[in-house]
């Protein structure tokens, strides 16, 4: 049994991969000062596993952190997954395959894994990427802007009077308060931008176009697009067992 990890600017997640499904599923958002205390916690009664695989796109003291717990309690195989410029029939569009955000190419490894065909990857956790692979598995590239929380916070940070209500429902028409003009103006920069850069990979690709969302925002945005995509919220995990299986 492998333990794969995913650790996101402000969440971990993991499942246990043994044979052809994911199991064990769970999830917490974390605080740097907190993080060891909540891991031991979580994994208390967990079994050792064979071999732990991680994403972690939240840097080298979370790294860290996680590291010494997983060999405190387990003493067993460790690895931090990079992208690389080729793995699991995906190609890496990026100069540096290196500089491609581990989670993104985990996230196209496998969602091109499961369709074989043109995809469109959107995440949205505390950014929002959209990546695009052709049916032969070639990463054509991606982009990269802030996510729905972050476009909210920036602009009641960098205002005066501003203040954002995230409890308030979006829709994609116009606002009659500030806190639904915020809030719908987010949705609509995201929608529009994942409509449209799906729109034209679907055209220059001329084939059905596979279309996956995944992150912690996933299904809120997805209620909001047309046609709506497949949701997949375990994207990572699955790219994660993947390069565990040797695939």
């Amino acid at each position: 049994m492998n333990l794969l990890i995913d650790i996101g600017n402000s969440r971990i997640k993991w499942a246990s991969s043994a044979g052809m499904t994911l199991s064990d599923h769970a999830a917490f958002e974390y605080k740097k000062e907190s993080m060891t205390d909540l891991l031991k916690k979580h994994w208390h009664a967990s079994a050792s596993p064979d071999a732990v695989y991680i994403s972690n796109v939240a840097g080298a003291d979370v790294a860290k952190i996680v590291s010494a717990v997983i060999r405190q309690k387990w003493q067993t195989k460790l690895l931090f997954v990079k992208a690389q410029r080729q793995c699991c029939g995906v190609v890496n569009a990026y100069k540096e395959a290196s500089q491609l955000g581990v989670d993104r190419w985990l996230a196209i490894i496998a969602a091109w894994n499961k369709y074989r065909a043109p995809v469109c990857v959107i995440d949205c956790g505390t950014a929002l990427t959209i990546d695009a692979v052709s049916a032969g598995g070639q990463h054509l590239g991606g982009l990269i802007i802030p996510g729905l929380r972050m476009m909210q916070d920036m602009l009641s940070r960098e205002t005066h009077g501003i203040q954002v209500d995230r409890n308030n429902q979006s829709s994609l028409g116009f606002g009659r308060c500030t806190t639904e003009c915020i809030t719908n103006g987010a949705s609509c920069a995201i929608v529009s931008l994942v409509e449209r850069m799906a729109g034209q990979l679907e055209s220059e690709q001329g084939s059905k176009l596979c279309r996956i969302i995944t992150g912690g925002y996933a299904a809120y945005i997805n209620d909001l697009i047309m046609p709506a995509f497949d949701l997949e919220p375990h994207l990572v995990l699955n790219g994660l067992k993947l390069i565990a299986d040797g695939q």
